[in-house]
């Protein structure tokens, strides 16, 4: 009865954040700390209760405070995980967390889109508009999604198991004229 009348329930309500715990997200597995993509969103306890109750209930998990947007589907699994440096309305804070790709640590805080690229190597399709760029890089299992705002700086790194590229709606959307699905490959190659 309950759900049928506010929704289904927050599964974050009763976790308890781990304070002091350094947070470290990894590009090469797309992990946060122990918790990856694919594994249950109660891998992300420590974080404590997220700071959006109602969208959590849905499960998109805010941690404004912390810089981090984590989503899950109806099963409870982790297919999103958003490291936030910057966004339009101010509800984020920077992510200050630990970042490492290919072992070693990288600092993404203020990077450019040319030093991303320089570090990170060409992406499958870029998309530019007058408020954003997204760099689109393809994977064996899973996609980045790298925003940078009008000055071409990194706003996010949204790192999702369910490729908005695999979509032929979404590529058309976008103009994509890229063959799909690209050559495989995996972070770090």
């Amino acid at each position: 009865m309950w759900e049928f009348l506010f929704g289904p329930k927050d599964r974050s309500r009763d976790w308890v954040r781990r304070e002091g715990l350094p947070l470290k997200f990894s590009l090469d597995d797309a992990s946060l700390n122990s918790a990856g993509l694919g594994d249950q969103i109660d891998r992300i306890e420590f974080l404590g209760p997220a700071e959006d109750r109602r969208q959590a209930r849905y499960g998109a998990f805010c941690y404004y405070s912390l810089g981090l947007f984590i989503e899950c589907d109806d099963e409870g699994r982790i297919t999103e995980i958003d490291v936030v440096y910057w966004d339009e309305d101010g509800e984020f804070q920077a992510y200050q967390g630990a970042v490492v790709y290919q072992g070693r640590p990288v600092d993404l805080q203020g990077m450019s889109k040319d030093a991303f690229l320089a570090r990170f190597g060409p992406c499958y399709w870029e998309d530019r508009d007058d408020c954003e760029t997204i760099l689109f890089y393809e994977f064996r299992d899973l996609e980045w999604m790298v925003e940078f705002d009008e000055q071409q700086v990194l706003k996010r790194v949204a790192i999702g198991i369910h490729a908005v590229m695999a979509d032929a709606k979404q590529r058309e959307m976008y103009g994509v004229t890229r063959p799909w699905p690209p050559a495989p490959s995996s972070p770090g190659d």
